[in-house]
C-alpha cells in the first residue's frame, strides 16, 4: 500500500491508542456537531481545510442529506467552518506492529450547536427538532461496507465522495483499514438497493458479488480508479 496512503488516513481505523496533540483544550460536546478529518500537519492552510470538510460533514449529518456538502451554498458556508468552530485539538495515533514507529494525525473539531442550528435553518436543510430544539439527523439503517482496490490518498477520497453522494447515505464512518481495503460504517435512509442504484450510477464503487464473506461485513465494494 502507497506510504502516503497510509499516513493520510489510518489514523481513521484506529480505536485505541490515541495520543493527544497539545493544541486547545478540549472538552467533551455534543457529538452530532463534532467530527474527525484526517489532516497532512497543524498548519494554517490544513487546519482551515480541515474545518472546512469537518463542517461540511456535521451539515450532511444533521441535515439527513449526505450529498449536501456539495451544494454551492453549503461550500460556501463550509468555507466560513472557523466561524462555527468551538474548539478543535489534534490527535495522533501510532500504528503498531512493523510501523509502530510511524504516527497519523486527525483534526478533531466541535462546532457550536445554535450556531450550526442557525445556519442550517438559513440554508434551508432538512431534519427536524428534537426536545431541546437541537436540530437531529432522520432515523435509517446501518450496514458495513468493506472497499477494496484503493492505493491512494485521491481514491479514499474519492470512494468516500462516492458513498456520501447517494441520497441514501446519511454518514458514512471509516473504522478501519488493511492493504487496499478499508471498513467503513454507513447510516442509511432507506434499505441497500437504493444505495447500490446510486453507486450503479456513479460508476466509482462496484459490489463484489463472488467475494469471500467477511465476518461483520454486510457488504463488499470495488474501487474503480
Amino acid at each position: 500500500m502507497n506510504r502516503a496512503f497510509v499516513h493520510v488516513f489510518a489514523a481513521l481505523f484506529l480505536v485505541i491508542g490515541l495520543v493527544p496533540v497539545p493544541s486547545r483544550v478540549f472538552a467533551a460536546g455534543d457529538p452530532a456537531y463534532s467530527a474527525d478529518v484526517p489532516v497532512n500537519s497543524q498548519s494554517d492552510d490544513d487546519r482551515v481545510a480541515g474545518l472546512r470538510i469537518a463542517l461540511g460533514q456535521v451539515l450532511a449529518r444533521l441535515s439527513g442529506d449526505a450529498g449536501v456538502a456539495t451544494r454551492a451554498d453549503v461550500l460556501k458556508a463550509s468555507a466560513q467552518a472557523s466561524n462555527f468552530v468551538q474548539q478543535y485539538q489534534y490527535v495522533r495515533s501510532a500504528d503498531s506492529g512493523a510501523n509502530a514507529s510511524s504516527s497519523h494525525l486527525l483534526l478533531s473539531a466541535q462546532f457550536d450547536p445554535a450556531a450550526v442550528d442557525d445556519l442550517l435553518r438559513r440554508l434551508h436543510l432538512g431534519g427536524h427538532e428534537n426536545e431541546t430544539g437541537n436540530v437531529v439527523p432522520e432515523q435509517g439503517g446501518n450496514m458495513r461496507v468493506w472497499i477494496s482496490g484503493m492505493r491512494s490518498a485521491a481514491d479514499y477520497s474519492r470512494a468516500m465522495a462516492a458513498l456520501l453522494g447517494s441520497d441514501n447515505v446519511l454518514a458514512a464512518t471509516p473504522e478501519r483499514a488493511h492493504d487496499d481495503g478499508m471498513l467503513v460504517a454507513l447510516k442509511l435512509r432507506s434499505g441497500m438497493q437504493r444505495l447500490l442504484e446510486n453507486l450503479a450510477a456513479a460508476q466509482t464503487l462496484s459490489p463484489l458479488s463472488d467475494a469471500k464473506a467477511i465476518d461483520g461485513v454486510d457488504l463488499q465494494l470495488l474501487f474503480r480508479p
